[in-house]
């Protein structure tokens, strides 16, 4: 806030519901713009100055946010809903402007599932900071870099229903906040996209596509889903907790398709009437849906929500074979997971599709029969890649051919994923085609023609040592060393961190080291250059800077013109490889 705008408050504390009601009175000089969360009781100018008195909403009072600055203003009105729009820069006010007629309609589709918001009115102002998004209190409000940015606005105006109209608490209030309001905006802008008016809202990029089918990465090191799927943590537990936001709309999306469209829509409309201006938490939410459903599915959601449980289904027999009315199909599905969850199959047949839905308990094995007018050629589970449970690296591998294959260009992570998997599967050449794919296509973007210098000037390179692993495993000595001489001066450039020391994260997010290990990592570096790599005890990070220039420089002059022993490092990540195939089932 700007020194110069002053501000008094009256707050009075509602301790019931843990809610504020508030009175602010602000000053500040003309020529600017000021804009809370709350209603304007009051505006007077005064010579050089201006005056203002705001208030919170009553159906959803909370702490006061205030902006102020030379704005410039915009403001659209469509169906009884205002649209107001505060921003420097005049570039993008039009930009935002020309988005309106989407912001309304992505707010009479919301509307329409979860009811009327509070007030027919929402803000959105545009914040200095790079990156910022943030939905004060009913939604009205919005901080935003990018303000004609629809996917950031979808989520953040979902969050007028999911945290504004029904606020959270206590164990699951993030869950109930983020990932309900992800969820709202991929439904709404895949509803949106299917009208042919707007047909072209959600343009042709991999975040888009995975939007879409509600669809997650997940880099090497976290394939498992153990690492992922606890949502809910536990008071006073220490737990790796997964992005709610990303993963947790992920099983919102698995919880409407065990309720099915029409019975979770029901409940999300009832939970936002049941707690319109009030808090709510997990419990609930839990609540509610076993009430409209008439079906206690509490034990289910919890077991999507608070444990580290999923489910991994195999197709491990198919027969189709004549039968007087048709073709009867059996087929045997087995859920090496810990939780049974319904999951969507395809039959395909030469006449045809045939879709079904299949949930076997966890650890066991069925058989499912169907008659057919055709022979069922094959099952495929989860076809289109929709159930976030369903995440055995074989099916992660598929979800990774479907983007190569969909998208005219594809992104890092899904090149990258593809290619571990293919190893993991030990199918080495085929481990190389994505990432180097990938590679190439960045060099041609970026008009490098060589490796070397797209590495030096542009990153990568943990992408090229792994290629050089794909190559090692796949008999291609001399490409293998290639590839891992581009790469270490950078792996040795990767040790320092904004003037810290320490294993740097996307080499274990790669699957390159087991563990974020600063050790770990200085035995691959010596490893591959055939000496120590160490500090000294004690050491502090200036000093261990100071030795990473002195192996930089050891490797420029002598070590780079070395033949690298390449048995040790083959060693060292075929080991690695056949724990990875072990902790996740990797059989085929």
């Amino acid at each position: 806030m700007p020194a110069f705008v002053q501000c008094s408050f009256h707050l009075l504390f509602c301790l019931c519901d843990v809610l504020c009601f508030w009175t602010m009175r602000i000053t500040y000089p003309k020529g600017f713009v000021a804009v809370a969360n709350g209603d304007l009781l009051n505006r007077e100018e005064k010579n050089d100055w201006i005056r203002d008195e705001w208030k919170s909403l009553s159906i959803s009072p909370g702490m006061p946010y205030l902006f102020a600055g030379p704005y410039k203003t915009a403001k659209w009105t469509d169906n009884g809903m205002t649209f107001e729009i505060y921003i420097a820069d005049e570039n993008r006010l039009k930009m935002t402007v020309d988005q309106f007629e989407i912001y309304a309609r992505i707010f009479q589709y919301g509307s329409e599932l979860y009811g009327e918001p509070a007030r027919p009115v929402y803000r959105l102002v545009g914040s200095a900071v790079a990156g910022v998004a943030n939905s004060i209190t009913n939604g009205h409000i919005i901080e935003m870099y990018r303000l004609e940015d629809i996917r950031v606005n979808a989520h953040e105006m979902a969050h007028t229903w999911w945290g504004g109209l029904v606020s959270t608490y206590g164990e699951g209030g993030e869950f109930l906040s983020e990932a309900l309001a992800e969820f709202t905006a991929r439904w709404i802008l895949n509803v949106m996209e299917k009208d042919q008016d707007y047909y072209n809202i959600l343009d042709g990029t991999i975040i888009g596509w995975k939007q879409r089918r509600y669809c997650a990465y997940l880099p090497a090191d976290n394939y498992d889903p153990h690492n992922f799927s606890r949502l809910i943590v536990p008071a006073n537990t220490n737990f790796r907790q997964a992005s709610v936001r990303h993963w947790g709309v992920l099983v919102v999306n698995q919880i409407r398709q065990v309720l099915g469209d029409d019975v979770f829509f029901r409940c999300m409309r009832t939970f936002v009437d049941t707690f319109r201006g009030r808090q709510a938490c997990i419990e609930d939410f839990f609540h509610t849906i076993k009430t409209v459903s008439g079906t206690d599915w509490t034990p289910l959601l919890k077991g999507m929500l608070y444990t580290s449980g999923f489910a991994s289904y195999r197709v491990t027999g198919l027969e189709s074979n004549k039968h007087s009315d048709g073709y009867r199909t059996t087929v045997r599905i087995v859920n090496k997971g810990e939780i049974g969850l319904p999951c969507p199959m395809l039959l395909k047949t030469v006449g045809g599709e045939n879709r079904k839905t299949i949930a076997v308990e966890a650890g066991q094995e069925m058989e499912f029969t169907y008659t057919t007018s055709h022979r069922v050629l094959d099952a495929i589970i989860d076809p289109e890649m929709t159930t976030v449970l369903q995440y055995h690296p074989v099916q992660k591998l598929c979800l990774y051919k479907k983007m190569l294959e969909t998208m005219d260009g594809y992104g890092n992570n899904e090149a990258y994923g593809a290619s571990y998997l293919h190893y993991a599967q030990g199918a080495f050449d085929k481990a190389v085609e994505p990432v180097t794919d990938y590679l190439n296509d960045r060099m041609k973007d970026n008009h490098v023609n060589s490796i070397e210098e797209y590495v030096k000037n542009h990153g990568c390179n943990e992408y090229v040592f792994m290629r050089g692993i794909f190559h090692l495993a796949a008999g291609d000595s001399e490409q293998a060393e290639k590839d891992i001489k581009i790469a270490f001066p950078q792996m040795l450039d990767a040790l320092e961190h904004d003037g810290a020391v320490s294993a740097p994260n996307h080499y274990y997010q790669t699957g390159t080291i087991q563990k974020k290990d600063l050790n770990e990592y200085l035995s691959l570096l010596g490893l591959i250059a055939g000496r120590e790599f160490s500090f000294d005890e004690g050491m502090k990070d200036e000093a261990k800077i100071e030795k990473i220039k002195e192996w930089k420089e050891w490797w420029e002059q002598k070590g780079k013109q070395r033949k690298l022993d390449l048995k040790p490092i083959h060693k060292r990540f075929e080991a690695q490889r056949l724990a990875f195939r072990n902790s996740v089932n990797l059989t085929d």
